[in-house]
């Protein structure tokens, strides 16, 4: 679903309200993204692990419906095989460093997002809240309210720029792990991390993704899907990261792990 959504929300706006657009339909993408863990953390609780399951493929054929019956008819901008295609996303990928950057920061940002999430069940289990699941499934909902908070973001990109808006939300998510860090035994503080690093990763996201598809405006599509992937490689990588970092020595290893990344990429200037 993102790697279609999000170029067909540039490719139906008009050029002034693209990557407001866009910012709209990636915010939508990070409080599913976050609301899932609200909902899993309830159905979890009251009905087993097993039942979230069923309840997910039901969701899922619906969306397919949904997408069969809705989905616009867009005309084809390659013409060759799928392996032809595949090999055209490779070269894009090794020949616009611009791309591979913009995908490099919001994965970066994304893995430190979903730390604080691997994080949470672990810290909650452990006093002084002794909490469960859910528990986790309410905090969750503090993070849809940093989603939807940060839904128009996307219109402030071009006036900001993207290095800035890059700035601006690595320091929101370092923010959010020094909260985490020191109110980490209060639920005020792990409410404030978690607004904060949504927020904080949608900046990221919004600004790289739409200058990355910006790139090439004749293959949206596949700058696209070399932004989701590397975007869901490092969310993949911050959640096995936090395990390790927890295992070795709890939430301040966590927050250390997480935040080091971020200047790396949020900070790097590139001529335009």
């Amino acid at each position: 679903m993102p790697q279609l959504f999000i170029p067909m929300a540039t490719l139906y706006s008009r050029p002034a309200n693209k990557t407001r657009n866009m910012g709209y339909v990636a915010s939508g993408l990070v409080t599913g993204i976050v609301s899932a863990r609200a909902v899993s953390g309830y159905i979890g609780e009251w009905f087993g692990w097993r039942a979230m399951f069923f309840i997910v493929a039901g969701l899922m054929l619906t969306g397919l419906l949904i997408t069969l019956r809705m989905m616009p008819q867009v005309s084809l901008t390659f013409h060759g095989t799928y392996r032809q295609l595949m090999h055209t996303v490779g070269s894009i990928f090794v020949s616009h460093p611009r791309i591979r950057l913009y995908s490099l920061r919001p994965a970066m940002s994304f893995a430190s997002m979903l730390c604080i999430w691997s994080c949470m069940a672990f810290h909650l289990a452990q006093p002084p809240f002794n909490a469960g699941s859910d528990v986790v499934g309410m905090l969750s909902l503090c993070g849809v309210v940093g989603a939807i908070a940060a839904s128009g973001i996307g219109r402030y990109v071009p006036r900001v720029g993207i290095l800035r808006m890059s700035v601006v939300g690595g320091c929101l998510q370092v923010t959010a792990w020094i909260s985490a860090w020191l109110w980490g035994d209060s639920y005020a503080g792990l409410i404030i991390a978690i607004i904060l690093a949504d927020i904080g990763a949608q900046c990221l996201q919004v600004s790289n993704q739409s200058a990355s598809l910006q790139q090439l405006p004749e293959a949206t599509n596949r700058v696209n899907t070399i932004f989701m992937t590397t975007f869901f490689i490092g969310g993949s990588l911050g959640t096995f990261c936090s395990g390790i970092g927890w295992s070795m020595a709890g939430l301040g290893s966590a927050s250390l792990e997480s935040v080091l990344p971020l200047p790396l990429f949020s900070f790097q200037r590139m001529r335009n």
